[in-house]
């Protein structure tokens, strides 16, 4: 038996020659059909726009070429998280096979899944290439609690934040602040923080009093943003102040009698005040209210005069939208 034309041990593409010659002269030549031997790997080339390792909120298209110069391409097929997902067999000789790969299935866990291609020559050699990929298509989902917009707070408010996402290792959520009192505007940015986990818990403490203004956002790894309406809240610790004068409580007058009464608070607009007036003439008692506050600005006055005879009692009250009542101020006078 004799190869025709160069070989090795390793790669061979020609025929077999079989040639035999008896005593008598007589010759028989046997050809065999085209034989291929080879063991050099097919080659995989993956061109994409897609950097792997990384988040995107795309579809990811890898353009495959498989060359096999030595013995043809037999079949190629890939894999999506391990299971196959597409195969193309050849019955015809081919060297090289050029096909696109879409994936558009978003990840389901942080570390992605594998996209795999294996390619098998007719010499049952095979090639692999695996890589890791991350989509990503929904933004972060925010619930919040704890606070409650448009609402006044007496004490410390706790505003709570669970957020879930796939991409967490690689997702920023800011918290923005803005607390206004009396009239200065402060900037209390909280500082940017990345989940722990898929569904996590973060809890943000507001202590200060002031109106609150806060905004959420969350800017995940693909890219894709979550930003929430904006948060309003007060934080009033404070009491109003009241003050009744003009007179000493006690006094008997025969004029008219000029009465001030102001309050003090910070959060004046939802400000409840009364002025409650009992007066005892001749054994009659009568009894009313003034309704002379405005609520429009933090220390307001008011006066009123009584003119009336009789004697007087007036109690004066006071109680901001978060609960906090004055202490109560009673003038008496005749």
């Amino acid at each position: 038996v004799r190869f025709a034309g160069e070989t090795d041990s390793e790669s061979y593409d020609g025929y077999i020659i079989v040639r035999a010659k008896d005593m008598a002269g007589n010759k028989f030549e046997v050809i065999s059909d085209r034989i291929v031997c080879c063991n050099v790997e097919p080659e995989v080339i993956w061109n994409t726009d897609y950097e792997f390792g990384k988040w995107t909120d795309k579809d990811i298209i890898i353009h495959v070429e498989s060359e096999a110069q030595g013995c043809g391409i037999k079949k190629v097929a890939y894999y999506v998280s391990g299971k196959k997902a597409g195969e193309m067999k050849y019955d015809d000789l081919i060297y090289k096979s050029v096909y696109d790969i879409r994936l558009d299935k978003a990840a389901e866990k942080k570390n992605g899944y594998t996209v795999e291609v294996r390619v098998t020559d007719n010499c049952g050699n095979e090639s692999k290439r695996r890589e890791r990929v991350y989509i990503d298509k929904k933004a972060p989902a925010i619930v919040l609690s704890g606070v409650v917009t448009g609402a006044y707070y007496h004490d410390n408010a706790r505003l709570k934040l669970e957020i879930s996402e796939v991409s967490f290792n690689d997702t920023m959520v800011s918290c923005d602040v803005l607390r206004i009192m009396d009239g200065r505007v402060y900037e209390e940015n909280r500082e940017v923080y990345t989940p722990e986990k898929y569904t996590d818990l973060k809890e943000y403490l507001f202590a200060k009093e002031g109106e609150y203004r806060v905004n959420i956002a969350a800017l995940d790894g693909a890219g894709n943003k979550t930003v929430l309406s904006e948060v309003n809240f007060v934080i009033d610790k404070t009491a109003p102040e009241i003050f009744i004068g003009g007179i000493d409580d006690g006094s008997v007058t025969n004029g008219d009698v000029n009465i001030t009464f102001l309050c003090d608070e910070s959060f004046y607009d939802t400000n409840i005040v009364s002025i409650d007036v009992k007066r005892i003439n001749k054994g009659k008692q009568d009894t009313g209210r003034l309704d002379i506050f405005e609520h429009n600005e933090k220390k307001e006055v008011k006066s009123h005069t009584f003119s009336g005879e009789g004697t007087y009692e007036i109690t004066m009250n006071a109680k901001d939208k978060a609960g906090n009542d004055a202490s109560r101020r009673v003038l008496h006078f005749t």
